[in-house]
């Protein structure tokens, strides 16, 4: 991400330029042009890219012009090669042409002094071939920031057959992660006992700017990420009016953020885009894009009172041109294939327990690639 906002030190282009091969001229000298009485104009040079026009050019003589090459003063309009005829020294033009016909002004592009990029401005490769453009060799930008992921639990190893499960949130976080511009540094998981906690956080601290964990955060004596904040006086474990991802917690280190968020595969999605992503961003030196869209409901979705539900959805632009949503067919909270169907959060605020088919509801876009 840029550093801060790039001024542009030169006109872009930095000069009028042909946009076509062909001839450059007065537009006056063809006033009188017509099929029966073409106007013939001498051809007295020859402008390649990177060239200049030696000498001085008379108004009604032409020269021949390639694509990028400077214009010469006194001329305003170039016509294509393909359409003039050129007999010896002379361009026969059968038509009047207009002033500004295939040229790129200078300055129309980009105004000296003028912001060509803001700051937060992701840099990509279309922002470093318009760097390159502007004459740059170099630009202050913010690292990505690193990132570490932990997944927490005695059921992700083999030690608790035949309840083993796959680690579903470790390689789906660190995906998220990375699509949201950070860098992955390590991806870990631990049983969960406090001792074995507490080593992994301070390692991961000490490599990551973020740390985002997953499990043992609700209220069973057995969740330890939620005893390890209780007991860091830099930490805090918090009930958020949020479903799912009701259960969430945060620490502090001089140098590292950590957030921890529920074990459920659902809830750990919905919390990494509504409460990590936006972190991320603050990290990236960006604004958090938390816009929400207008959608239509095409089926009934039911939340509760007192509580914001994050639903999954499927959204679409209709043959009339709106947007409609439809929320996922099974809305588990453990349903993981239902994230594979969403491509959007459908937000029901607080205040309201009920949307049916037809209303007017928020949506929180989720893309993945």
């Amino acid at each position: 991400m840029l550093a801060g906002a790039v001024v542009a030190p030169i006109d872009l282009p930095g000069f009028t330029n042909s946009a076509m091969d062909g001839i450059a001229l007065s537009a006056a000298a063809t006033t009188a042009a017509s099929i029966g009485q073409p106007v013939q104009v001498r051809i007295v040079g020859t402008v390649d890219a990177g060239t200049v026009c030696p000498g001085t050019i008379a108004p009604l003589d032409a020269v021949r012009i390639g694509t990028g090459a400077l214009v010469p003063d006194g001329y305003d309009t170039v016509i294509p090669a393909e359409e003039i005829e050129i007999v010896g020294n002379y361009a026969h033009i059968t038509a009047p042409v207009s002033p500004g016909q295939h040229l790129r002004y200078g300055g129309e592009d980009l105004r000296r002094d003028t912001i060509a990029l803001r700051q937060g401005t992701e840099v990509r490769p279309q922002e470093i071939g318009l760097l390159a453009a502007l004459g740059f060799e170099t630009i202050d930008a913010v690292s990505r920031p690193t990132i570490a992921i932990l997944s927490i639990g005695p059921e992700l190893f083999e030690s608790a057959a035949p309840a083993t499960v796959h680690d579903v949130n470790g390689p789906m976080l660190a995906a998220m992660a990375q699509a949201a511009g950070s860098e992955v540094v390590r991806i870990d998981s631990t049983a969960g006992s406090l001792g074995d906690l507490q080593r992994v956080i301070e390692e991961l601290v000490a490599l990551a700017d973020l740390v985002v964990t997953s499990g043992g955060i609700s209220n069973s004596p057995a969740d330890t990420m939620s005893a390890f904040l209780e007991n860091d006086a830099r930490g805090e474990c918090w009930q958020l009016r949020l479903r799912p991802g009701k259960h969430f917690g945060v620490a502090w280190r001089d140098d590292s953020t950590l957030i921890a968020l529920p074990g459920n595969p659902v809830a750990a999605f919905v919390g990494f885009e509504l409460l990590v992503r936006p972190a991320i961003d603050r990290l990236s030196g960006k604004e958090s894009d938390q816009q929400l869209m207008s959608a239509t409901l095409l089926e009934s979705v039911t939340g509760g009172l007192g509580r914001t539900d994050a639903i999954r959805g499927h959204a679409r632009i209709d043959d009339a041109g709106q947007v409609v949503v439809i929320p996922a067919g099974n809305r588990g909270s453990g349903v993981v294939s239902s994230l594979t169907e969403a491509n959007c959060l459908i937000i029901l605020p607080e205040e309201t327990a009920t949307a049916g088919a037809g209303d007017t509801v928020q949506i929180r876009w989720v893309w993945y690639r």
